[in-house]
């Protein structure tokens, strides 16, 4: 908004002869018209001062503060025509310090060859479109982003403005147009310089030339050739003189730090020899030749702006400035190598903040030329850019890094104390960063700085705090290690009664005074007594106070003990340094502890699944104090195994950060009881803020497994409990420091110590309790687990089954004869027996099946099937499929040491003759796990009361459950069909056995399954295992009494088989093996759990 306190001045503007010149023939003309568009520019800067609507006869007034008046002042304008048209105005103007009217000029258009570049390079530029002349934007059309395309010359930068032609009477510009004007005298030159950042044009510069440095310019050619009345009176009057308007554009180029040559010097400033023995240097003299690159003009002026100091590829401390004049020059300009040191020149101290240090640091600069007048050693070509007129800067600067405040300009510490130092130049214009150069155009110096130990104090500031230094262990001077003991007694948050909280309450500040720049790393071993930082910025900077020191914070949380290490990290200048706090918290014993307990349980064997006998199970017991600045004292920890688990000897780790055991020590038999399946363990004490943690692992007995395991029998869940003491003093010592009470004992275990007179009048026979003494320590309240320590899943079922599990054995007796052969007409007994040889394991849903021979015909009404009790089941005779000629029956759930018989008897028919009638059945079940239900799926507490599936809930009297007097188990096995039943799969036997077969592994479901058949074929008589055939009793026909021709088909090993007919049965038999190992499907059960 513009200032309307400054004192005002007027300017005018008379376009009267313009606006008589417009009105038409014979009609007065209009003085008074509307002004349609206005801009006011003040050195080329828009400004809201002034905005008259209409002429007044034929003039404008402008109003503008004093100070701008005196300025470039510019209008653009247009106004209504007679006609109703706009008529544009070219811009007016008046100079700075002018006080006539405004006047505008002729606009024309330079010729293609006013510019002298023999390369004539031309480009295209985008720039908004409202930064454009009135007389500009004439000539281009905004784009949708209201940008406009202009033509731009264009040359790389080379210390040179731009060349045009020159200018005569014989060889002039021309005006165009109706104007016509030869132009060749008195022009100057109006630039501004466009910033691609804010894509604003800057002020108006006048200049006789044209630029010479980097960047996109807008300029004005301007003439007053014709200004002066003396040469055109009538001109001068109405115009200022001509313009043409024009862009141009200089590139940066590539600088070059073309060398970079390092020495030392001692502390009195002497150059010294760093390969000589026992020198002690100071003082690191860098001395850099920057100019520009090859390949670019020789013009070009020497580099400004700054030097970024880069040690080991990290930037360290500010970039320092190019400085060619006055007293704090650093660098000097030069066209020749010729000339010698400055020695006598006092260096100049030059001000630096490091990035990563509070305190200034600062750098020693003396400017320097080189005496060597030959090309150096690493020049290439083009001798360094030494072509006696391009211009070079020679910069150099001396650094102390063990001034203070200064070691952040070796921030790294090296193995073999070796650093790679190289600069990075930043231009201030003209050219392009080194930055984006590659790593051969930019020289390095290899420097070799042996670090020094740092000469370090500490004070330890608290309320109450003892700090004891503690004497130097071996090796500590060599590591700069310092150690201390610190005691502070805990104060109750509760006893601070000021209005205001003090900020020092259980706070401990360690000041660490240090040279060393170095990064600090603080850790804590038992964070819930105490926390500790370094005192840091907002930006994570250290703060250092006047004096220098860092500030460690110690924020008291809890009684008890943790060590405190504040590792100071080395660099370049300085060793590292590490200062190591033992400190102990003592309790308020006025402070009652508020404990709690927790167990849980994990099995390690079968994770998230049911358990098995034989898992091991992992048992945490956490023992919690949440009382800040109180102490546990003599905490025991007891918990009775359940019935189903026994422990594993050796399991047992506590882990109590009160009493420094900060990771899980493996317990010796001394340190705790076990008795009776019961584990008792001291803890010793549990500071507020803490716990102690005991685990121990336990393996699920084996034999519990089977058909009558009570539910109670199924589960690993128990409780902990634990109790301790209070408030029992510390007995101080002489010189500090306090000696712990003594261990009362276990608190569970009750003593009667003394004897009590009184009885109880109403029952003088009942037992005189105990007199409690009175100078016993006080007990803490038994706290026991508010949740039994279980896993996950916490039933255990029976194992799963695998090969060899379970057997099966087929035995035949002929009934009609006991010796001999087996004759058509002999009636057969089979007996088929299947068991569970596998401890803790169950077989479900078992099932039989027996594809018996041809001539082997069932006799309706001997099918028997002797149960896992003892019990016979009459079996019904549709357990036949004559069809497929096979007896298949359900059995039920088969658990370890149970079997089934199955029994029934056949006779030998004629069909038989010839043929083999040895066999072998097999059997087929399901695992448990596949009957059980997902894990997930469980209730979370089959047991609890408040389960609606558990038939005790009194508040669910009509569910029975499934068992008389006992409550649903989802781990009941049932048997999933009536036993002795007929089975047929409904999906057919192929896909059935797929899924009911044993697994080769039952932990390795990769390594197959198996079909557990009754082995080797069962044959009535002796002499039929050797024969393999039944013989025709007449001659092919038989006559009943067992006369005939014995014939034989091809069988497997026969004597008689053809190598062609055993080709074929090898084939087919490891075809069998196939099928047998092929994966099995889980499906085609309907148990009910």
């Amino acid at each position: 908004m513009a200032d309307t306190t400054k004192p005002l001045e007027m300017i005018t503007i008379n376009l009267t002869a313009d606006l008589k010149m417009l009105a038409p023939e014979g009609q007065d003309p209009d003085l008074n018209c509307a002004v349609t568009s206005w801009r006011l520019l003040v050195n080329g800067v828009e400004s809201s001062y002034g905005a008259p609507s209409i002429f007044d006869e034929g003039n404008l007034y402008l109003w503008l503060p004093e100070e701008d008046a005196k300025k470039r002042v510019t209008v653009d304008l247009s106004y209504l025509g007679p006609n109703g048209e706009i008529i544009p105005v070219e811009p007016l103007y008046r100079e700075p310090g002018s006080t006539e009217k405004l006047k505008r000029y002729v606009y024309f258009t330079s010729e293609p060859d006013f510019f002298a570049d023999p390369e004539g390079r031309t480009s295209t530029v985008t720039v908004p479109y409202d930064q454009l002349d009135l007389e500009e934007q004439r000539k281009v059309i905004p784009d949708a982003n209201g940008n406009a395309v202009v033509s731009s010359v264009t040359k790389p930068y080379d210390g040179l403005s731009y060349s045009v032609r020159e200018l005569t009477a014989d060889d002039p510009l021309n005006s165009g147009g109706v104007d016509n004007k030869d132009i060749y005298d008195n022009i100057s030159y109006i630039c501004q310089a466009y910033d691609p950042e804010t894509k604003k044009l800057g002020e108006q510069v006048t200049s006789a030339n044209m630029p010479e440095d980097a960047g996109l310019s807008r300029f004005i050619l301007e003439s007053k050739q014709y200004s002066d009345p003396s040469v055109d009176k009538d001109f001068a009057d109405s115009y200022w003189g001509h313009r043409a308007y024009g862009w141009c554009e200089i590139t940066p180029v590539d600088p070059a730090i073309v060398t970079l040559e390092s020495s030392w010097f001692d502390k009195d400033g002497n150059l010294v020899d760093p390969d000589e023995k026992n020198t002690v240097m100071n003082t690191l003299e860098l001395v850099a030749d920057i100019t520009s690159s090859e390949g670019t003009a020789n013009t070009c002026k020497a580099p400004t702006g700054w030097v970024q100091l880069v040690v080991d590829g990290k930037k360290v401390g500010e970039p320092i400035k190019l400085i060619y004049d006055g007293a704090d020059a650093n660098t000097v300009k030069t066209t020749s190598k010729t000339g010698t040191r400055v020695a006598q020149i006092a260096p100049a101290r030059q001000i630096l903040q490091a990035a990563s240090a509070a305190s200034p640091a600062f750098v020693a600069a003396m400017p320097v030329a080189l005496a060597d007048d030959e090309p150096s050693a690493r020049a290439g070509s083009w001798n360094n850019g030494y072509d006696g007129t391009r211009e070079h800067g020679i910069f150099t600067v001396r650094l102390n890094a063990t001034d203070p405040g200064c070691d952040w300009l070796l921030p790294n510490a090296t193995k073999d104390n070796k650093h790679t130092v190289s600069l990075e130049y930043i231009p201030a214009k003209n050219y392009n960063p080194t930055e984006g150069l590659a790593d051969d155009k930019k020289p390095k110096v290899d420097i070799e700085a042996e670090p020094v130990t740092p000469e370090t104090k500490t004070e330890v500031e608290g309320d109450g705090v003892i700090d004891n230094p503690v004497p130097p262990q071996p090796g500590d001077d060599e590591k700069h290690i310092e150690r201390h003991k610190l005691s502070y007694n805990y104060k109750d948050p509760k006893k601070d009664t000021g209005d205001v909280p003090d900020p020092d309450w259980n706070v401990i500040k360690v000041k660490v005074k240090t040279p060393s720049s170095g990064d600090f790393k603080v850790t804590t071993s038992n964070g819930a007594v105490a926390t500790a930082e370094v005192l840091r910025d907002e930006d994570g900077n250290i703060i250092r106070d006047a004096d220098g020191n860092v500030t460690l914070v110690i924020k008291v949380d809890s009684a008890g003990e943790t060590t405190i290490t504040i590792d100071q990290e080395p660099n370049g200048v300085y060793y590292g340094s590490t200062f190591i706090y033992d400190l102990t918290v003592e309790p308020d014993v006025t402070i009652p502890p508020e404990t709690s307990l927790v167990k849980t349980a994990k099995n390690l064997t079968h994770d998230g699944d049911y358990i098995r006998p034989g898992d091991i199970i992992e048992y945490t017991i956490t023992a919690a104090n949440a009382a800040k600045g109180s102490v546990w004292q003599f905490p025991y920890v007891q918990d009775q195994l359940p019935e189903t688990v026994e422990l594993v000897p050796g399991s047992l780790k506590l882990t109590n950060t009160s009493m420094g055991i900060m990771t899980a020590k493996v317990l010796d038999e001394s340190e705790y009881t076990f008795e009776n399946g019961k584990i008792t363990v001291p803890l010793t004490r549990v500071y507020g803020g803490q716990n102690a943690q005991l685990t121990f692992r336990a393996k699920v007995k084996e034999g519990l497994m089977n058909r009558d395991t009570p539910t109670e029998l199924k589960s690993v869940a128990n409780d902990a409990q634990a109790q301790g003491y209070t408030g029992m003093e510390n007995e101080p010592l002489p010189g500090g420091g306090y000696k712990p009470p003594e261990d009362p004992g276990n608190p569970f275990e009750d003593e009667d110590t003394s004897d009590n007179p009184d009885t109880d009048p109403d029952d003088p026979d009942a037992p005189k309790p105990p007199v409690t003494d009175p100078d016993a320590p006080k007990k803490t309240p038994v706290v026991e687990t508010e949740e039994p320590g279980k896993p996950t899943v916490d039933i255990i079922v029976p194992n799963n089954v695998q090969k060899g599990d379970i057997t099966m054995v087929k035995t035949a007796a002929n009934l009609t004869r006991s010796s001999g052969s087996t004759q058509v007409g002999d009636r057969i007994r089979y007996d088929i027996t299947v068991k569970n040889v596998k401890p803790d394991s169950v077989w479900c849903d078992t099932v039989i099946k027996d594809e018996l021979p041809v001539g082997i015909q069932p006799v309706p009404g001997t099918f028997q099937l002797k149960n896992v009790a003892g019990e016979v089941v009459a079996v019904p005779d549709t357990v036949y499929n004559a069809k497929a000629h096979t007896v298949a029956l359900n059995c039920g759930n088969l658990y370890d040491g149970e079997s089934y018989v199955l029994t029934f008897e056949a006779m030998v028919t004629e069909d038989a003759i010839g043929k083999d009638i040895g066999n072998v059945a097999e059997v087929f079940g399901a695992q448990p796990t596949d009957k059980l239900p997902k894990p997930e799926d469980l209730p979370k507490d089959p047991t609890a009361p408040d389960n609606p599936d558990n038939p005790d809930d009194p508040d669910d009297p009509d569910n029975p459950g499934n068992k008389p007097g006992k409550p649903n188990d989802p781990t009941d096995l049932e048997n999933g069909t009536e036993e002795g039943t007929p089975f047929w799969p409904e999906e057919g036997w192929d896909e059935y056995e797929k899924d009911h077969t044993l697994p080769i592994d039952a932990n390795n479901p990769e390594a197959g399954k198996v079909t557990a058949t009754s082995g080797q074929p069962a044959y009535p008589l002796p002499n039929d295992a050797i024969e393999k055939s039944i013989a025709d009793p007449n001659g092919g026909k038989g006559d009943g009494n067992g006369n005939g021709v014995n014939k034989k088909l091809p069988k497997t090993g026969d004597e008689t088989s053809t190598p062609a007919a055993a080709a074929v049965f090898g084939m087919m038999a490891a075809l069998a093996v196939a099928v047998i190992a092929h994966r099995r499907r889980n499906e085609g059960l309907h148990g009910r759990f």
